[in-house]
């Protein structure tokens, strides 16, 4: 009994450990196609112009919320303070400062970023997920959802 019970305080504390040193990524780096979190319309539309799709969002999730697509593989999220999600699901050119995109090999995630805050299996279609959160919160971060080896998903925004 005492070596159960000693053997479960050690996986407690290697677990607690673990997560006390993923890595946290600077604000800078929660940014996709040069849009950091929290850009304004104005700033996107600079960027990249209209948008191919815009709708206005009243769900309780994304309350008051404008939803805006570029093509078929670029959707974001604009709340109060500015851009709160963004997604991209196509290698078109956008990637993250550090260099990741999507269709990159899953290997190459740990290289550019350490050791994630969190990974797991997610749901279909991808086999597993790594997520980096930001220096200002643990809710806000970027996401890689791989599957098959490669990234098929970025994610930047909040995460519950």
């Amino acid at each position: 009994m005492k070596k159960l019970f000693a053997s479960l305080i050690g996986a407690m504390v290697f677990l607690v450990s673990s997560v006390c040193f993923a890595e946290t990524l600077p604000d800078s780096e929660v940014s996709l196609g040069g849009i950091p979190f929290h850009s304004s319309q104005d700033y996107v539309r600079g960027i990249y112009g209209e948008p191919t799709k815009e709708k206005v969002n009243q769900s309780h999730y994304w309350e008051n919320a404008t939803e805006w697509e570029y093509g078929d593989s670029v959707w974001m999220v604009f709340q109060s303070l500015g851009m709160s999600a963004m997604t991209v699901t196509a290698n078109n050119g956008f990637s993250t400062p550090a260099g990741a995109y999507v269709g990159m090999q899953e290997l190459f995630i740990r290289k550019l970023y350490g050791a994630p805050s969190y990974t797991g299996p997610t749901s279909k279609p991808y086999d597993r997920m790594y997520f980096y959160r930001s220096e200002q919160s643990p809710r806000v971060g970027i996401r890689f959802d791989c599957k098959n080896g490669r990234v098929a998903k970025i994610a930047i925004g909040v995460f519950d």
